[in-house]
């Protein structure tokens, strides 16, 4: 027993031999096998990040050239208006130097003499000329300084789109059946223009510069049937709030010194979340408080606001407006005072403009034919008995002229680079239109609504044939028949990139190739590391790891 002991573990046997080789302790395994791991994803993401980078620089190199084609726009010219002048003054100089004797000193000769009689003569007729004509300029200017100022405040309600009458033009007819002389005072004339028509506008970049902030448009035009009489000064723009008026209107006063002001203003500001009820309320106290300091014993004539047809999921808007004019009800009187009187004008209540439906609106507030004489009725309510201007308010005829409505002509839809381009004549005063497209062969339409007299297939396939009608849209089942159809075959075409697009394009491209080729060889490389382990499993371990 003893002996096969002593022969089966004796260091001459084999398997005593292979039993009691040297073993690497378990740790410097783990530690050499994570050391391996670590090595092979190191390498893959090496080149990795170094694509990565040169991606990012090639997009910043586009964002460059973006914002440095955005930035070589053309000036306009400032000083074509102090050009203008200045030949004026030059012809008004031409123009003295004419009547001036050329020999006047020089003239010792009765015929000389005569002439020289005669010129002056001239000159004292063409100066008493002038001075009578100065003398009923001025007249004209004291006429218009001794009526009463009123300056009319407001937004889109009060400005009007081209095309309105506007309760201005409303108020400024009832103001001449009254025998009130009043001047109309503000900064601007005319309503909002249309938009202009024109192609897609490229997408934002990130790095152009921001939108800036363009001036009140009001170049628009008025009804074709307006008075060339008519005194269409005023302050009201598009989209015009009580938090912006307030810090306005102390310049506006000093400058125009209204005697009083009739103020349409507040649903912008709690219908764009500018504020709540009471911030509405606070900065309409803010406007009041400026204006007197510009001129103390201003009146205001201040209507609360409308309600308008419900918008879904604007609850909201509701309750602000029930709640504003609750509160400006209550504020009114504690703000007037002797000296600056503060009436208010029951607009809500005179607009016929409701949650359920809007018949004096077109788009469910804005003002319409009706509507205009509406408010211009309210605020004439308020004026006869609150300030005892006019012996009775404007009443509202039977027969009220409607917005034309014609068929929009001249219908053309040609390719363009975009896909197909479809443009019309722009109909006067129209609110918006109505266009409606398909694929030629197809028995449906696709109808959409646009504000301008162009529209733009975009996105399209080549080779793909579509056609085109056009109506006028002016809200309130004011439309007018489809056009005649036209259409067109799109033929898109992507503009050429530029140079320095075109280089990063290669550069990420070879970067690209390159990490392909780099992954490939690298499982290469573990698929022949796995083969030669089937082949030679204990070889593996002690060539790269040095046990086995």
């Amino acid at each position: 027993m003893a002996m096969f002991s002593m022969s089966h573990f004796s260091p001459a046997s084999p398997h005593a031999q292979r039993k009691s080789a040297p073993r690497w302790p378990r740790h410097l395994v783990a530690t050499r096998m994570a050391l391996f791991l670590f090595l092979a994803m190191f390498s893959v993401m090496i080149p990795t990040a170094a694509a990565i980078a040169v991606e990012r620089r090639g997009v910043a190199d586009i964002t460059d050239s973006s914002v440095n084609a955005t930035m070589l726009q053309p000036q306009k010219n400032v000083m074509m208006l102090a050009s203008l002048q200045s030949a004026s003054m030059m012809a008004r100089v031409s123009e003295l130097s004419t009547r001036l004797p050329t020999n006047a000193a020089a003239a010792t000769s009765t015929t000389a003499a005569t002439s020289a009689a005669t010129t002056v003569r001239t000159r004292l007729v063409d100066a008493l000329t002038d001075g009578e004509q100065n003398a009923t300029m001025q007249s004209k200017v004291d006429t218009r300084q001794n009526k009463m100022k009123i300056m009319i405040v407001g937004d889109s309600m009060t400005q009007g789109a081209q095309g309105d009458w506007t309760w201005r033009y409303r108020i400024w007819e009832w103001f001449v059946s009254q025998n009130v002389g009043v001047d109309l005072v503000g900064p601007y004339k005319g309503t909002k223009s249309p938009s202009a028509p024109g192609p897609p506008a490229p997408p934002y970049v990130e790095g152009d510069p921001l939108p800036t902030v363009s001036p009140p448009d009001t170049g628009g035009g008025y009804a074709v049937g307006v008075s060339p009489d008519f005194d269409s000064d005023h302050f009201a723009v598009w989209g015009r709030q009580m938090a912006q008026d307030e810090k306005l209107i102390q310049d506006v006063v000093g400058t125009y010194q209204p005697d009083y002001i009739l103020v349409m203003l507040g649903f912008n500001d709690v219908g764009w979340f500018i504020s709540d009820a009471a911030g509405t309320l606070q900065s309409t106290h803010n406007f009041v408080a400026n204006a007197r300091a510009a001129k103390p014993d201003i009146k205001f004539a201040m209507a609360n606001i409308p309600m308008r047809a419900f918008i879904g999921g604007r609850e909201d808007l509701v309750i602000k407006t029930n709640t504003y004019n609750k509160l400006l009800t209550a504020a009114i009187p504690t703000w007037s005072t002797s000296q600056s009187l503060i009436e208010l004008v029951h607009l809500r209540e005179n607009y016929d403009c409701h949650t359920t439906g809007c018949p004096a609106g077109y788009d469910g507030l804005h003002p319409n034919s009706i509507g205009e004489y509406e408010i211009a009725q309210a605020f004439s309510i308020t004026l006869v008995n609150s300030f005892q201007i006019g012996s009775q308010p404007l009443s509202i005829p039977l027969q009220v002229p409607t917005r034309p409505t014609p068929v929009p002509s001249n219908l053309q839809a040609v390719t363009s680079a975009e896909g197909v381009t479809v443009t019309w004549d722009a109909v006067y005063g129209a609110f918006g239109y109505d266009i409606r497209y398909r694929l030629v062969g197809f028995p449906e339409w696709n109808v959409g609504e646009i504000g301008t007299n162009r529209y733009d297939t975009v996105w399209t396939e080549d080779g793909l044939e579509w056609e085109y009608g056009v109506r006028t849209n002016n809200g309130n089942s004011s439309i007018s028949d489809w056009s005649v159809t036209n259409s067109a075959v799109a033929h898109p075409q992507t503009a050429p990139g530029s140079v320095d697009i075109e280089a990063n394009r290669a550069l990420i491209f070879a970067a690209d190739r390159l990490y392909v080729v780099f992954v490939v060889i690298f499982l290469l490389f573990l698929l022949a590391m796995l083969l030669f382990y089937c082949l030679f499993p204990q070889s593996i371990f002690k060539y790269i790891f040095g046990f086995g």
